[in-house]
């Protein structure tokens, strides 16, 4: 079973966002290098050998030097944030920061680096990049990392919502207060029925992302979750990846709960096995869900 949510961001996230912090900020630093030591130098060789191509190379590394560091630094802005913007732009900087590992990874294999003792500095500086580029861009393109950023939740968001109550009100319209919920029972597993091809089972979205959606019960057992494997799936950070299993059997609908976070059935905590009925209310995570039924059992 998944392990408690926390309300704080991500080590991943944290570690990217201050690499991406430490890379545009070199990033400037090496633009001014070229504005203010490179163009001396560059002058310097121009009266030398008559030619101005050193000058205009100087100034167009500058400038890409300078509009690189903006880009990273404002793609650590956006994952603070939690901001889908955020996430691409630093996908795109590592990509352009890996080809560039691996040019600097080739100039140091070549005899001009050898001659110049640079060529150890040059391959591990640019192996490194290569590798660090490569495992930031893996870890951003994962699921569980992208229903982060598409959820758009800041921080502050998170911990305002650790403050709420475990079963906030999940509309105007639900009926208050919620009527008491039967205790957890537990039966004796037996083999699963058929769903009744009358029935028509689904739970209906009255808190959290797409609010109105109905989610259709499909099988005899059908787990609920946030994992892409779920039969039916639910996109949002709180919900654990498997966070409760339903199941028909003896003519009864009864609902397990699977989450370290608990499930809750009108409110109360499932201990194990619930069974449900037509308009109750089930929450997992931030996500209250109405349980529904249509037709005969």
């Amino acid at each position: 079973m998944d392990q408690p949510q926390t309300h704080q961001k991500p080590f991943g996230i944290v570690f990217v966002a201050i690499w991406n912090v430490l890379s545009g900020l070199g990033y400037l630093l090496l633009s001014a290098y070229f504005g203010l030591v490179g163009s001396f130098v560059a002058g310097l060789a121009g009266s030398i050998t008559g030619s101005e191509s050193i000058g205009t190379i100087v100034t167009i590394l500058s400038i890409l030097s300078f509009l690189l560091g903006i880009l990273i630094l404002s793609g650590a802005v956006g994952l603070w944030q939690l901001a889908e913007w955020g996430r691409l732009l630093t996908i795109w900087m590592r990509v352009i920061e890996l080809i560039l590992g691996f040019v600097l990874l080739g100039m140091g294999l070549t005899e001009e680096a050898r001659q110049m003792k640079v060529s150890s500095v040059m391959s591990i500086s640019g192996l490194f990049e290569a590798i660090v580029s490569i495992a930031i861009v893996v870890y951003l393109v994962q699921e569980e990392t992208k229903i982060l950023f598409q959820q758009g939740a800041t921080l502050m968001e998170r911990q305002w919502a650790s403050r709420q109550r475990i079963f906030e009100p999940p509309s105007p319209q639900v009926p208050q207060p919620f009527p008491p919920s039967v205790p957890s029972a537990a039966p004796p597993p037996v083999q699963p029925q058929s769903l009744p091809t009358n029935l028509t089972v689904w739970l209906e979205v009255i808190q959290g992302p797409n609010v109105g959606q109905r989610l259709f019960v499909l099988k005899p057992i059908s787990v609920v979750g946030r994992s892409s494997e779920s039969d039916i799936q639910i996109l949002e950070p709180s919900v654990s990846r498997k966070h409760f299993r339903l199941r028909f059997e003896r003519g009864q609908f009864w609902l397990e709960n699977e989450s370290a976070q608990g499930t809750y059935v009108n409110g109360q905590p499932v201990a194990q096995w619930h069974p449900l009925k037509d308009g109750d209310y089930i929450q997992a995570g931030r996500v209250v869900l109405q349980f529904r039924t249509q037709g005969r059992v």
